[in-house]
Parts: structure tokens; C-alpha cells; sequence
């Protein structure tokens, strides 16, 4: 995978660099996976993620993880049992249309239930 590192980060302008220099590289990594991510991409329930799911009248479901609330609607459900299995999977992989597995895959990234 191609990852387009933004301007800021290879300016010499001081204030990006120190802007940049707060940021672990994992966390540089993660944020620059997720402006990239594609079908073939492969993400991982994140190890020792304290998760919590709440399940809704309209068969919605919410996941709830340090402190971060994710609304997962219906027809994602069979997605989602493959994301919570633990395994490894692609984001193609998931039984939804591309845009849709792509949306789901960077709303999980974001929420940090999922990792790259």
C-alpha cells in the first residue's frame, strides 16, 4: 500500500514539526492508514480492546470502547461478526458494497477498535 504522507509532515516549518513531534508513529501510521484505505487492507480487532455491545430495538447495534460510542446499523451485522471474530480480515472481505465495507473499516479505525 502507497501511503501520501501530508505536507505538514515534510515541510521544515516549525510548527508542523512540532505538531508532528507529539505524535507516536503508530498513531502517524494509523491516521495516514486511514486516509488510504483500500479493499485489500487488512485490519485486526485491536488486542485488549475493552468492548462492550449494545444491542437496540431496531436491530442497530452500538459499540462502546474507551470511552467511544459506534453505531453500527443492521445490515452491517454480518460484517461486524467477522470484524469481532479477532481474526485477521480484508476490507473487501466484508459482505458489503465497496463504499460501504470501506465507510465501516474507517469508522472502526477511527473509534480504535480496529488496527492496520
Amino acid at each position: 500500500m502507497q501511503l501520501l504522507i501530508p505536507y505538514a509532515f515534510v515541510t521544515d516549518d516549525p510548527r508542523c514539526a512540532q505538531a508532528a513531534a507529539g505524535l507516536q508513529l503508530p498513531v502517524l501510521e494509523q491516521l495516514l492508514r486511514r486516509l488510504n484505505l483500500t479493499r485489500t487492507d487488512t485490519l485486526r480487532l485491536r488486542h485488549h480492546v475493552n468492548l462492550r455491545t449494545q444491542e437496540h430495538p431496531d436491530k442497530s447495534i452500538t459499540l462502546v470502547a474507551a470511552g467511544r460510542r459506534l453505531n453500527v446499523a443492521e445490515q452491517h451485522r454480518e460484517a461486524l461478526q467477522i470484524v469481532l471474530s479477532g481474526d485477521e480480515f480484508a476490507v473487501g472481505d466484508l459482505p458489503l458494497p465497496d463504499d460501504e465495507a470501506l465507510d465501516l473499516a474507517r469508522r472502526l479505525l477511527l473509534a480504535g477498535i480496529v488496527m492496520a
